[in-house]
């Protein structure tokens, strides 16, 4: 049934342009409203309206539900890589509104045990913290960033791989012109500090020192 709402609300476009198609589907895919139907089906079914945060009012509890009704919706609530912001503050917010003895278990301690406490002690851990968002660099960042997102589905949307590799280095251009390699730096230094904490799975290239 997931896949079916998918189908429904993009009737009409040309699906000759299987690229564009295959990229506005995956983009639709890591939606809020895409996350709500993966994990609770379409509005009609499970529940019919939203509340003043935009969450889904059950009419049943996700942990009431059958394996056979499940299955007829499709329902899935985990998630692929990426999506798991949309997916978790979803879930673990529903899960928050009903009555204590309906909640999901699995979905309680995710929410208020675990996801709290866990830590990353990778090499990666800390990098983005290096930039204070105020400073000047900070603020280049975030023109890059914005940059990146406003221009970075030309490239998935492109109509041929000239198309989609001009977009691109238009992006990389902007960016080193507003402060990315220093960014760069900055990070760097961060990573090779964290790697003599941590160690590294990376080994090959200019990581593995």
């Amino acid at each position: 049934m997931y896949f079916s709402v998918f189908l429904k609300r993009f009737r009409g476009i040309d699906a000759v342009d299987s690229q564009g198609y295959l990229a506005l589907q995956r983009s639709y895919f890591l939606t809020r409203e895409a996350a709500i139907i993966q994990m609770y089906g379409p509005p009609g079914q499970l529940w019919d309206t939203l509340d003043d945060q935009g969450l889904p009012i059950l009419k049943k509890a996700e942990g009431e539900l059958t394996a056979e009704e499940r299955d007829r919706l499709g329902l899935w609530f985990w998630m692929m890589p990426g999506h798991s912001d949309h997916v978790d503050t979803i879930k673990f917010a529903v899960n928050d509104k009903l009555p204590e003895e309906k909640r999901n278990w699995v979905v309680s301690m995710q929410a208020h045990i675990l996801t709290p406490t866990k830590l990353l002690s990778d090499e990666f851990v800390g990098i983005g913290e290096t930039i204070d968002p105020q400073s000047d660099l900070g603020i280049q960042r975030t023109l890059c960033e914005d940059y990146i997102k406003a221009n970075y589905p030309k490239v998935i949307m492109a109509k041929s791989p000239v198309e989609a590799e001009k977009v691109y280095e238009d992006i990389i251009k902007f960016c080193d012109q507003n402060g990315m390699p220093q960014i760069e730096e900055t990070y760097d230094k961060k990573y090779q500090d964290n790697v003599k904490r941590f160690g590294t799975v990376l080994k090959k290239g200019r990581y593995a020192k």
